[in-house]
Parts: structure tokens; sequence; C-alpha cells
């Protein structure tokens, strides 16, 4: 995959969010601070992790879900665009539905607006797109590389009112397969528009994992199991486990039931699906006296804690995004897991060695354990909800009187909410 940095994001009119919030990982220049956190791109900088802080319902899980939400409508747009492929995808996927703001009526007929800008190579991409009624209304890409390029432009639902220039003009013919609930990005991407397909690529790479709501190992692959990546994550499970030494999986491939085929398929090719079965063992040693050991296998579910499973169910997202570079956003991450822990997975990131290609971490918190050292204050950010259901987003670094070796328990405090008043200044 190109590098890939994750530069802003915003989100209006979407769940607790009625008006704009605004999150970047640029760094304030202003701030004169630590730069063991921070990588370049020529002159510019950035952050490599980022803290969300927010109390109980502040809107942080929202936030992860937006992100979330922006990238499947990219991803399902080719298949509502196309019955036959439709019929190989779950429809609960592919519900194009307007989460908009519930809680004032103003919003109802209001669009929903999602903004992205990526760093891919070198070159900055910022992708908007707006929905309204469960249709795009508007949608736009802009290349910013010594000058600033305009690739789409889409000012209503039909095709016949975008455009596509420069690196995108080759998809002018294919204009037409852009349906009124699909993006034109995604479908020049389906049809092979390089520009098209290194932007969607990087936005689906965004790996968003909420560790509240562990569901099983559903990012365990053969891929990532070998016995090198394996060794990684032992290291990392041995601050919560001192006993582990090794853990073994092994996956049983199962074919089920043939399908039948889709209507258009007239060579009436049968479906086979298969299913992995996922078995998960953690050896440990077993002493007979203080120095010497042997060791045994236990199943891992049974026996480990709470957190050591989540750490592990994450384990294979952190290393994989350290490897090659690129987002990971974790919601929660010290759900189950302690500070120290926390620190840890935080630290191989920051670390050049253990993180070669600048991988970034934005993690989402209700702890200020995690970020009380060596800590800039661009990299914290501040979510709240007021009395009327709207969660705003702010930048410790934009508020006033705050200094960089600040204890963060001093600026925010720590009653039900933990959110300082400079939230709701505007």
């Amino acid at each position: 995959m190109s590098n890939v940095v994750l530069k802003s994001f915003s989100v209006e009119n979407f769940g607790p969010f009625a008006e704009k919030i605004y999150f970047t990982t640029a760094m304030d220049k202003a701030k004169k601070e630590f730069t063991n956190n921070t990588f370049y791109i020529e002159d510019k900088g950035y952050c490599k992790t980022s803290y969300i802080f927010g109390g109980n319902g502040s809107g942080k899980t929202n936030f992860c879900r937006a992100i979330d939400e922006l990238k499947r409508i990219i991803i399902a747009s080719p298949f509502l665009a196309d019955e036959k492929v439709r019929s190989f995808v779950n429809p609960a996927d592919l519900m194009f539905k307007q989460e908009y703001f519930k809680f004032n009526k103003k919003y109802y007929d209001k669009e929903t607006k999602f903004l992205i800008e990526m760093i891919i190579d070198e070159i900055s991409y910022e992708y908007t797109f707006s929905i309204k009624k469960d249709k795009v209304v508007y949608e736009c890409l802009n290349k910013k590389w010594r000058r600033t390029e305009n690739l789409i432009l889409r000012e209503s639902p039909s095709y016949n009112d975008i455009e596509v220039k420069s690196d995108l003009a080759i998809f002018k013919n294919n204009i037409s397969v852009v349906k009124d609930n699909v993006l034109c990005l995604a479908m020049a991407a389906f049809l092979n528009v390089p520009v098209a397909g290194a932007i969607v690529d990087a936005i689906s790479s965004i790996a968003v994992y909420n560790m509240a709501s562990f569901t099983g190992f559903n990012t365990l692959t053969e891929e990532v199991c070998t016995p090198e990546k394996m060794k990684k994550y032992v290291q990392v499970l041995k601050f919560a486990d001192k006993t582990l030494e090794n853990i073994n999986v092994r996956f049983d491939e199962q074919k089920t039931e043939k399908q039948k085929p889709i209507a258009s398929d007239f060579e009436g090719r049968e479906l086979v699906i298969r299913q992995v079965k996922v078995d998960v063992t953690s050896q440990h040693r077993v002493y007979n006296d203080a120095s010497d050991y042997e060791t045994i296998d236990l199943p891992f579910l049974r026996m480990e804690s709470n957190g050591t499973i989540k750490l592990f169910g994450v384990a294979p997202l952190i290393f994989s995004t350290l490897e090659r570079g690129g987002v990971l956003m974790i919601d929660e991450i010290e759900n189950g897991l302690h500070s120290d822990i926390v620190k840890q997975i935080v630290k191989l990131f920051m670390n050049p060695e253990t993180n070669p290609n600048n991988a970034q971490l934005i993690c989402t918190t209700l702890s200020t354990e995690i970020f009380k050292k060596e800590t800039r204050r661009d990299q914290i950010w501040v979510m709240a909800k007021d009395k009327c259901g709207l969660s705003k987003l702010s930048r410790i670094s934009d508020m006033d009187g705050i200094r960089y070796n600040d204890n963060p328990d001093k600026y925010i405090e720590t009653d039900w909410g933990g959110i300082p008043e400079e939230v709701f200044k505007n």
C-alpha cells in the first residue's frame, strides 16, 4: 500500500454532531513542544498519536462510527450500482440511510456532510460528499500538490451534473454508471481509474476497532498469524500475562452447502461458501521450582482474562498498521486494559524503530492517564455533549491559558463528563 496519512476529518448532521466537528493530525506550529511524537512531510508536521477524551455518552464512539460510515458508503457504492453484484452481499451492509441529528427538527431536512483529507505518497487529496434523503447531493475531490486541482465536482444526484477533470477525465465516458445514491469516486475506482483506486484504497485501509465490544477473533487470518508475527503479539501480551510463553492459532476451513447461482449467471454455476473456524490455545510456564519449568497448553478464551483476550484481538491491527503505515483508530483503548499496557501500545507508534512508516494511532479514552507525559497539546482533543444532545469537539491547543507542561487533570475537570468550559464557547 502507498504511504498514507490522515490529515483531517469532519462531519456534520450525523448522529450527535448537528454542527460541523473538525479533527486534524496536523501539528500546531505555534506550539514548541515535544517532537518525538511527530513526523514531517516536506515542511508540514503531523502527529503520530492523537487522543479524544470525553465522558460516557459524549460522542466519542459516534466519532469512530462517522469514519466507519464514510468508509461503508464508499465501499457499498459499486454494489448499489450493480444488481448482479448486489446478490453476493448482505442487504444490511448496503443500507444507504441518512443518520441526521435527531434532537432538533431543523436538521431533519438538512444534508449530512462528510469530509476527509488524506496524504498519499506526499500528495494531498480532499474528498467531501453530502447525502440527503438517501441520495448524493454533492461530491467534490481536490488534489493538492504544488497547486490545487479539482478532479470531481457534483452538485446534484444526477450523473448529468458531474464534472470529472485532470486525472479523472478518463472516467467521463462511463459517468452514466453513477446512480443517484452512488458515489462517483467509488465507481471510478471500481472501474479501475488509478487515482480513484488509490484514494478509495487509502480510505478503506483506515482500521476502526472498538475495544468495548469484542465480538470474536475476526482480525485473525493465516496471513497475520505467521510465527514471526505471533512473537510480536506475545511480547505485548506478556505485559498482561507474565506466564505466557506462546499462542497457537489453528484455522479449520469448512465448506457449507452450495448456494444457488445468481439469476444472471447464464452458466448456472453454484456458489461454494467456506467458513473458517479459529481455535486459539495459549502456552504457559509450569514451574517445578523457582528456576526449572515446562510448558502447558490451555484454551485461550477460557483461561485468559477479558483484557488479555481483547489485547490479542487488536494486536494484529496494531502490528499490521505499524508494518505498512496508515491509520488505526481504537475506540475506548483502555477498556479492559491497564494504563501501563496502553502506554506500551502508544510507545510502539512513537518509536521510529517500531514505526518506520509513520503509522498513526487515533484513540478515544475516558482516562487522562495515557497522555500525562510527553504529550503535545495538539494531540489532545475533548469531546462533550450539551443538554440539547449536541456533541462538540475541541483541541486543547486551541484553548486559552493551557501550558505544555500542565498536568491534564488541571485543565480537564474530573466530574461526570470531564469537560472544560472552553469546549462550549463560540
